[in-house]
């Protein structure tokens, strides 16, 4: 919408402005709070609010009946009021929001726990040593790919973990893989 060609915008300016109506009719907010406020001036002041909207008169045409309606013949009907009910504290729902906040707060510290383990930095630097010895072994590996190598399985615990499980052999099938993108 905002970068479309308005056809006729140059005319829609001139007719309603920039910001505001300029037309023949037009109004600003003065005057038409004026006109607001003159129109409750003119109510006269015996007649209370509520009996302002105790009766609806339309106004038809020349040739068609005013119709006057009055309000129901019931004394003193209360409005009804939406009302939103409580919802009942059961039992059983108690229960079950406790056993999921107790599930909760022991997946949480478990969580915790294992995060706590796998990110200590001796054991991470340990295993990247490990790996790094063991790619220094392999004689086939430029050091560039060594360092690719390297990159790959710092970067996916899945293929690291593999790498330190497999026998010399294996982790040279792994590299030759990684390297190829296999």
């Amino acid at each position: 919408m905002r970068h479309k060609q308005w056809t006729h915008f140059p005319d829609w300016c001139e007719i309603f402005g920039n910001d505001r109506a300029t037309g023949e009719h037009s109004q600003t907010f003065e005057n038409a709070l004026k006109d607001v406020l003159k129109l409750h001036d003119d109510v006269p002041d015996e007649i209370q609010f509520a009996d302002a909207f105790a009766f609806n008169v339309s106004h038809g045409e020349d040739d068609s009946i005013s119709e006057t309606h009055t309000p129901s013949s019931k004394p003193n009907v209360a409005t009804t009021s939406k009302k939103r009910k409580r919802n009942q504290v059961n039992e059983v729902d108690e229960a079950i929001v406790a056993a999921i906040n107790n599930l909760a707060d022991i997946t949480k510290a478990t969580m915790n726990d294992l995060v706590k383990q796998l990110a200590v930095p001796d054991n991470l630097s340990n295993t990247q040593d490990v790996v790094l010895e063991a790619l220094r072994e392999m004689n086939d590996l430029s050091d560039e790919e060594q360092v690719i190598v390297a990159q790959l399985l710092f970067n996916n615990h899945n293929y690291l973990a593999l790498f330190k499980r497999l026998n010399d052999k294996g982790k040279l099938t792994l590299v030759k893989r990684l390297l190829s993108g296999d």
